[in-house]
């Protein structure tokens, strides 16, 4: 069995977006597959982390583009 990528929702989202039922998140009913609301869950539960990561970041000074990226997607000055 491979690693977990919570990622993959998103991806898969995005590749299907315009007829998601035939990707492979959600199903063709409309629903999503259960290990796509797991990643999605994931990812809303790894948004506080991030930011704390964040915080520590930009506390002990470092300065890269990659904090700079992350800093804008989540609408933080």
């Amino acid at each position: 069995m491979g690693r977990k990528n919570a990622f993959r929702t998103v991806q898969d989202l995005l590749i299907s977006s315009d007829a998601v039922t035939l990707g492979n998140a959600v199903h063709s009913e409309g629903y999503l597959y259960e290990d796509s609301m797991a990643n999605l869950m994931t990812l809303r539960d790894l948004e506080p982390h991030i930011r704390e990561l964040v915080d520590i970041c930009v506390a002990s000074g470092i300065e890269c583009d990659a904090l700079y990226q992350i800093i804008r997607i989540m609408g933080e000055d």
